[in-house]
């Protein structure tokens, strides 16, 4: 990864119940890098405390249990197993505790892994991950249906988060964002502000993540906005 930039909004709401982490270590055979935004779930309770729990197991859990899995060769598919049994057992806590409290807690989850050269992301809910491009576009699913979530780590029935695999080509850049980014905003728009070939450096993707939220918000947007910029 060259650099990186995170943009935290609180919009016009009164708090900001999203969570985003970046994270990274370095091995004898390259950099392994964790990226993610949680979005706390705005009709429901404490939703910041359900994206800063889920944010704290995934932190946990990569300088924990990944370094070993990397030396030991571990695929990416064993890791998203690794992963998706961690969300699951995160999901029923979040949920009992919100139980003990007479209340409901959720959080979505966009979470990105890159080993080396190939990633994986694990999504659910209404946040996103991009590749952006001259045609920037989706690599995740939306999970949600009439205005309700189909998936949400918390409350509810539990579905596994999906799973997207790729390559990471030099020059080439990501970005992940919650609802609240991607509400008013599409493809060309994320093009147009952070197209790599012109994002020298962090400063630069700084304005331009300034750029979208301000497009954003001037088309209405009232939610929290946070996303993560890497650039390779």
């Amino acid at each position: 990864m060259a650099f990186y930039s995170i943009l935290y909004e609180k919009g016009k709401r009164e708090k900001n119940e999203d969570t985003v982490a970046i994270h990274k270590f370095t091995t004898i055979d390259g950099e392994v890098i964790m990226a993610l935004v949680c979005d706390g779930c705005g009709g429901m309770d404490m939703g910041e405390c359900a994206s800063g729990y889920m944010t704290e197991c995934i932190e946990d859990w990569f300088y924990s249990d990944l370094p070993d899995k990397v030396r030991r060769g571990t695929g990416r598919r064993g890791m998203a197993r690794d992963l998706k049994n961690l969300i699951f057992r995160a999901h029923e806590e979040i949920r009992r505790y919100g139980a003990g409290l007479g209340k409901q807690l959720g959080t979505t989850l966009t979470l990105f892994i890159s080993v080396n050269s190939r990633y994986l992301i694990l999504q659910s809910g209404d946040s996103a991950a991009y590749s952006i491009s001259k045609r920037s576009g989706c690599l995740t699913a939306k999970h949600a249906k009439g205005g309700r979530l189909t998936r949400c780590i918390g409350s509810g029935k539990y579905n596994a988060p999906s799973l997207t695999l790729g390559k990471i080509r030099a020059g080439s850049a990501f970005l992940l964002v919650s609802d609240g980014m991607c509400h008013t905003l599409e493809g060309r728009d994320y093009s147009g502000a952070l197209m790599p070939q012109k994002i020298k450096d962090a400063d630069a993707a700084s304005r331009g993540l300034r750029t979208l939220a301000d497009a954003a918000m001037r088309r209405g947007e009232t939610d929290n906005i946070s996303a993560v910029y890497l650039h390779f």
